[in-house]
């Protein structure tokens, strides 16, 4: 495994990013994996439900930089297309039985159509995650940089995502939405929050680490209110996948708290060496690892007497197996991780970037 995080390592360091992004999602799809450990009464689990996914949305944001021009912004659509629209079409077809009408219920591709479909219920993200990307990308580049353009763009995204919360109480279909486009909508917000988190406070966490450390403590305090918000729901916690957002003020408070604490621990814990290396590998793996984790997070839930700390440490061990598995098969079929095209080549003696 060592060898393999090495080597990934390597392979990825000519690429322009941030290695503690790299370790939220390594923290997140951890938490992804044990919350389908863990039962429905866990209240570890009510504690994390309401920021482990949304911190997926806002790393997006995190990582986000403006492209040059519309035909850099047109070739990054195309590769977002590919990386999160087609893939999910090939994981789709993978796990469901087929025939036409599972083929229609996976091209409405909403979490309920998924799994009517017999195909893996965890794909909703993929769908829900691809308009995001489409939604945020358009608004930034023609907004952000003009005169309070940060400023209008924000007030927009606030608007989609109160505009998500409200449609998604509309039933259109026993399906919802198509792709999970409410949910999209509120998504926005997320990327939004973690792109001025980037920008504006990431560098006083750089310079003061007493402010860093105040990040931390503050933010998890504030994720105790996911218990008063997820509470409200049938299951007793947030479920992102299915709109069930609880108390929808606090469900917004709670997601981007949870960022600043996920983004403030990864920042500290990639200082150190060896955890870095596992943490940062995971996260580059995480789209695979989110796709197939369930049957072995269910496989301990319903094999192993519950106790949170084993099932934590479980859900680890499962994490860096699967990012493996995850590193052996995107290397042989890239596809299937997403990666599709090269994002540059080599001419005349130096790297150009074909897609930003």
């Amino acid at each position: 495994m060592i060898s393999a995080i090495k080597e990934n390592q390597n392979n990825l360091a000519a690429v322009n990013r941030f290695d503690y992004i790299d370790g939220i999602k390594g923290i997140g799809i951890w938490l992804i994996v044990l919350g389908h450990s863990l039962s429905p009464g866990n209240l570890f689990k009510a504690y994390f439900y309401g920021f482990h996914v949304p911190i997926f949305f806002s790393v997006y944001g995190m990582a986000y930089k403006r492209p040059e021009n519309v035909g850099a912004l047109g070739r990054r659509l195309i590769k977002r297309t590919f990386s999160y629209a087609v893939t999910y079409f090939i994981w789709a077809l993978i796990y469901c039985n087929f025939n036409f009408h599972n083929v229609f219920l996976l091209i409405w591709g909403s979490d309920e159509s998924i799994k009517a479909a017999g195909s893996m219920g965890t794909l909703w993200f993929l769908t829900s995650y691809y308009f995001m990307c489409l939604f945020f990308e358009v608004l930034m580049f023609f907004i952000s940089n003009r005169k309070y353009g940060e400023l209008v763009v924000g007030i927009i995204f606030i608007a989609l995502a109160v505009c998500g919360y409200y449609i998604g109480k509309i039933e259109i279909s026993p399906y919802r939405w198509f792709w999970g486009i409410d949910i999209s909508l509120v998504s926005t917000l997320f990327a939004y929050f973690g792109y001025l988190f980037q920008k504006y406070l990431m560098p006083a966490v750089k310079t003061k680490k007493a402010f860093g450390a105040l990040m931390i403590i503050i933010s998890a305090g504030l994720c105790f209110l996911t218990f008063y918000g997820g509470r409200t729901t049938e299951t007793g916690y947030v479920q992102m996948a299915v709109a069930e957002y609880g108390v929808f003020p606090l469900f917004l408070i709670v997601g981007c708290s949870g960022t600043l604490l996920i983004a403030g621990l990864s920042y500290y814990i990639t200082k150190i060496k060896y955890i870095k290396h596992i943490a940062v590998f995971i996260g580059r793996q995480s789209l695979i690892i989110m796709v197939v984790h369930r049957e072995f997070s269910y496989f301990v839930r319903d094999n192993i007497a519950e106790n949170t700390l084993l099932y934590a440490l479980l859900a680890l061990v499962i994490t860096c197996m699967l990012a493996c598995v995850s590193y052996l098969i995107s290397s042989l079929l890239p596809f299937l991780a997403g990666r599709y095209f090269k994002t540059s080549i080599k001419l005349f003696g130096k790297n150009i970037e074909l897609i930003k």
